[in-house]
């Protein structure tokens, strides 16, 4: 799935870096929890690299506001909406980018313990691929030289959630670290319910008010089916 789409993206990203100069290609990633956009980025930067390019991504979930935060605004259960994200610092950070600062701070965020860890140093070359949630709001779409919003049937995206949940909580027997461990006490039956809730709860509402829309804002719309294969891949006039 990924891979192949890697390959037909990679190179027509790899064709616009050669028709341009100037600042890194900045390409945005969105699409709902779930869909595939980390491994859509990283088999993008593997394609990449196969081909002498070099490639970064950047995760919007680094600019989350940290849980603590979250907790004292009372945002918490709304994690993953627009505001519980610190947009101007993603826009400062992507403006710096495109000005040609070779090394940008870059928080990052654990999905281990399920907050935001200390940013870090990030060298910033050729290709930049900002992927997450938000990433195709109207601010940063402006700072994008390409957007692309990955696309599924809602029902088919809960199924992929729900597995991802479900593998987190098996990996969390032997992470005492991890924030899923929580979640063990809870028989099979119990954890799958836990992991419907979080989506009816939390993801599907911001998929429906705040991710899918910004579909609109995309030059390319992919959509897969419920085999996570590429149905079709639409382009847009957004821009």
């Amino acid at each position: 799935m990924a891979r192949a789409l890697a390959s037909w993206l990679g190179d027509e990203l790899i064709c616009a870096r050669i028709d341009r100069s100037g600042h890194p290609l900045v390409v945005g990633i969105s699409g709902s929890v779930a869909v595939g956009k980390s491994t859509v980025a990283a088999d993008l930067v593997a394609y990449l690299a196969s081909n002498r390019v070099t490639a970064t991504v950047i995760a919007t979930d680094g600019f989350l506001f940290p849980n603590s935060v979250l907790e004292a605004r009372g945002t918490i259960d709304r994690k993953g909406e627009p505001d519980t994200y610190d947009e101007d610092a993603l826009v400062a950070a992507l403006v710096a980018i495109r000005a040609g600062v070779a090394s940008v701070e870059i928080p990052t965020y654990s999905h281990r313990s399920f907050d935001v860890v200390a940013g870090a140093s990030v060298t910033v070359g050729g290709i930049v691929l900002v992927e997450g949630v938000n990433a195709l709001q109207p601010r940063l779409v402006a700072l994008q030289d390409l957007s692309v919003y990955l696309d599924a049937p809602d029902e088919v995206v809960q199924r992929w959630f729900v597995d991802r949940f479900l593998r987190h909580v098996d990996d969390a027997e032997t992470d005492p670290q991890s924030f899923y461990r929580r979640f063990l006490a809870l028989d099979p039956d119990g954890r799958a319910e836990m992991a419907s809730s979080v989506w009816e709860m939390i993801n599907l509402p911001n998929l429906t008010r705040f991710v899918a829309p910004t579909r609109a804002n995309a030059d390319l719309v992919v959509t897969f089916d419920a085999a996570h294969s590429v149905q079709r891949v639409t382009r847009t006039a957004a821009r």
